[in-house]
């Protein structure tokens, strides 16, 4: 599980590295993670694409789930078990 301090400085990164301006309009990461969070659900590991990020966290049942996020707009693309 990685820390709070770990997944900022990651989320700062990548923003960085991958064009921020490009992605003007679209849901800062944080705001992405916080929703997650806020709704009960405990983050594992972040890979941010170009068009997508993929999350890999547990749900408020404790079940291990991977979520497919679109990067532009927030929308959950896809969630599902993995087992």
């Amino acid at each position: 599980m990685i820390d709070r301090v770990t997944r900022i400085a990651a989320i700062s990164a990548t923003t960085f590295a991958l064009g921020a301006p490009a992605f003007a309009n679209a849901p800062a990461l944080s705001e992405v993670i916080k929703g997650f969070e806020d709704r009960g659900y405990q983050i594992i590991d972040i890979e941010v694409e170009t068009h997508r990020i993929e999350i890999d966290a547990l749900n408020p049942d404790g079940q291990k789930v991977d979520i497919d996020v679109d990067r532009m707009t927030g929308e959950v693309l896809n969630e599902r078990r993995d087992d």
